[in-house]
């Protein structure tokens, strides 16, 4: 989350916290440099705020800022906005699976780390037959998603004859949160 928050009455640095589903997760100073905010308020340079709020559950989130009032004692919201939560993978693909060989186009990315191609794991029965990296441009992905367009993938995969359960999983990085994708 990006903004800023000041006093009127002074140059001080104001306090911000960040509640989630009503719960504070996090605090911080609002001391970052804003010129922009310093023009126009004329209260000093530096009551910016960037703040990444950790470990934060999937799902549909209410998040709010809080700036504290010092004159009052009291939190005051700054804004407040619903918002999807997502650290798995986000694909979209059209996959079929006809005489031992798996096809496969879409996207995939990992939105804790969307400058980064991610890898496709594709399972046969339990083991690995292929894995193939979601790093081919998709122009779309960029534009809906605000991040690089090197996410789409488009492959053909042999399968082994007599494979009873073939998957598909867009592999999480760092947390271990796999998208499956399909399993046929």
């Amino acid at each position: 989350m990006k903004g800023w928050a000041l006093q009127l009455e002074d140059t001080a640095t104001v306090d911000v916290r960040v509640r989630v589903d009503g719960t504070t997760r996090l605090e911080a100073a609002a001391d970052g440099p804003r010129p922009d905010v310093a023009a126009a308020w004329g209260r000093g340079p530096n009551h910016g705020f960037d703040l990444a709020v950790p470990r934060i559950i999937d799902g549909r989130r209410d998040v709010c800022v809080e700036a504290w009032n010092r004159l009052d004692r009291r939190w005051v919201e700054v804004g407040c906005q619903s918002v999807d939560v997502a650290h798995s993978p986000v694909t979209d693909a059209n996959i079929t699976f006809q005489d031992n060989r798996l096809q496969a186009r879409g996207w995939a990315f990992d939105p804790d780390q969307p400058d980064r191609p991610l890898r496709i794991r594709v399972m046969a029965d339990g083991r690995r037959v292929g894995g193939p990296v979601a790093n081919r441009p998709r122009r779309d992905v960029a534009t809906k998603f605000g991040i690089n367009p090197e996410h789409g993938f488009r492959f053909t995969i042999t399968v082994p004859p007599g494979a009873d359960r073939i998957c598909v999983w867009a592999i999480d990085r760092p947390g271990n949160r796999n998208t499956r994708m399909i399993c046929v």
